[in-house]
C-alpha cells in the first residue's frame, strides 16, 4: 500500500490521529520508532534547523522539497508536508504539488495567506482572496489527478486572526468544496472557537497544538469529543530537542566533561538502533561489502581493502575500481554475478552506477 493511500485509511478509522511534528530525517526515525502512524514535516522547524531563521517565507521551494524527499525517503509511515503557500499562484502551486509527491509526501498542507507568508501564530499576517485560494487547491487536486496519487489535502487558512471565525468557516467550506480533503482554521484564540468550528464543519477537521502558541492546548479525550480528525503537535520535538541541546552544552561548557550527564544522553547502541549501525545482520550495506568481497576472492580480479568498514570507504573503492572493471572483457557469467549485487553491466563492458554511490 501507497503511503498515501495508507494515511487515507487512516482518515477513514473513528479514531482521531495523533501526529507529532518532525524536522529532519532524524527527528523522523525517532517518531517511527516510537510508534506514531504519521509524522507532520514542519516550516518552522525546518526554517530554524536548515537556515537557523524564523518562520517568514525565508526557506526557498527548493530547499522544503530536499527536506520533504529526505525525511520521506528515511521512513516507512506517510509524511503530511508543510507546502506553504504553493510558492506562488496556482500554476507554481501545480509545481509544487507535483514534486512533493515524487519526493514521497503522503499529504501536504497548503494555506491562503499572502507570501512571504509567517508563522500562523505570529503578529501581522494577511491573506490572498478566496478566490485565488479556491484556485490553488483546484490546481493541487489536478495535479495529484495528474500524477495519479491519493495524496491528502490539507485546506489551511489563516483568516480568522485577519476576517473573524465566520470568515474562516466560510474559506474552509469552500476549499473543501475546491478539493481540499482535509481542512484547518489556524490560530483559534479561546475553547469556545474550537467549539463553534468543530459545530459548523461538519468535515474532516486538523487541530494545531502548539506549546505557547495561540491555541489552547486540549485533551486527546476533548478534541475527540469535539470531532477533530489530526491532533498535531508541530513544534513539540523541536522545543524538546532545543532544550536537550541547550542543557547538555550548557553542562558542558560549566564542565568541561559530559561525566555527570551520561544518563540524560542517548546511548550509542541505542542511537545506532536508529538504522546507523554497519554491523546488523541484514544491513544492507554489509551484505554488499561481503558478496563485494567473495566475488574478488573467487576471481582474484584486483585487491579488496578488507579493512575498510564504512559504507563510504566501499562507495569511494567502487569508484576507483570501475576503470579496472571496464578495462576488463567480462564472460557472461561474471557479467551475471556483477548484476546481481547491483551493478548495471553489458557486453560492451560500460557500467552505471552503483547504489553505494
Amino acid at each position: 500500500m501507497s503511503k498515501p493511500a495508507s494515511l487515507r485509511k487512516l482518515l477513514e478509522t473513528n479514531k482521531p490521529i495523533l501526529v507529532p511534528g518532525i524536522y529532519d530525517a532524524l527527528s523522523a526515525k525517532i517518531a517511527q520508532q516510537v510508534g506514531f502512524d504519521a509524522v507532520f514535516h514542519t516550516g518552522y522547524g525546518t526554517a530554524a534547523t536548515l537556515l537557523g531563521v524564523p518562520d517568514i517565507g525565508l526557506v526557498s521551494f527548493s530547499e522544503m522539497k530536499e527536506r520533504v524527499s529526505n525525511i520521506c525517503n528515511s521512513i516507512d509511515i506517510p509524511v503530511i508536508a508543510d507546502a506553504d503557500t504553493g510558492y506562488g499562484n496556482s500554476l507554481n502551486t501545480m509545481r509544487t504539488v507535483k514534486d512533493y509527491i515524487r519526493s514521497g509526501a503522503a499529504g501536504l498542507i497548503l494555506e491562503d495567506q499572502v507570501w512571504p507568508k509567517k508563522c500562523g501564530h505570529m503578529e501581522g499576517k494577511l491573506v490572498i482572496p478566496i478566490d485565488e485560494m479556491e484556485s490553488k487547491i483546484i490546481a493541487a487536486a489536478q495535479s495529484r489527478k495528474e500524477e495519479k496519487s491519493d495524496l491528502v489535502i490539507v485546506g489551511r487558512t489563516d483568516s480568522l486572526a485577519v476576517e473573524g471565525v465566520d470568515m474562516a468557516i466560510d474559506r474552509v467550506k469552500r476549499y473543501s468544496k475546491a478539493g481540499a480533503d482535509l481542512l484547518f482554521i489556524e490560530a483559534p484564540n479561546k475553547v469556545d472557537e474550537l467549539e463553534i468550528i468543530a459545530k459548523q464543519v461538519k468535515l474532516p477537521l486538523l487541530l494545531n497544538q502548539l506549546e505557547g502558541g495561540r491555541t489552547p492546548l486540549i485533551s486527546m479525550k476533548k478534541a475527540k469529543k469535539m470531532g477533530f480528525k489530526i491532533i498535531l503537535f508541530p513544534l513539540t520535538s523541536l522545543y524538546a530537542s532545543t532544550k536537550a541541546v541547550f542543557d547538555s552544552l550548557s553542562y558542558l561548557k560549566k564542565h568541561q566533561t559530559s561525566l555527570g550527564i551520561e544518563d540524560q544522553l542517548i546511548t550509542f547502541d541505542k542511537f545506532n538502533q536508529l538504522g546507523f549501525s554497519w554491523d546488523p545482520i541484514g544491513d544492507y550495506w554489509n551484505q554488499m561489502y561481503q558478496q563485494l568481497i567473495a566475488y574478488h576472492k573467487e576471481y582474484d580480479h584486483c585487491n579488496v581493502p578488507l579493512s575498510d568498514s564504512s559504507n563510504s570507504k566501499l562507495a569511494n573503492w567502487v569508484n576507483k575500481n570501475r576503470q579496472n572493471y571496464r578495462k576488463e572483457k567480462l564472460s557472461q557469467d561474471r557479467i551475471d554475478k556483477l548484476n546481481q549485487l547491483g551493478f548495471e553491466w553489458t557486453l560492451k563492458n560500460t557500467t552505471k552506477s552503483t547504489k553505494p554511490t
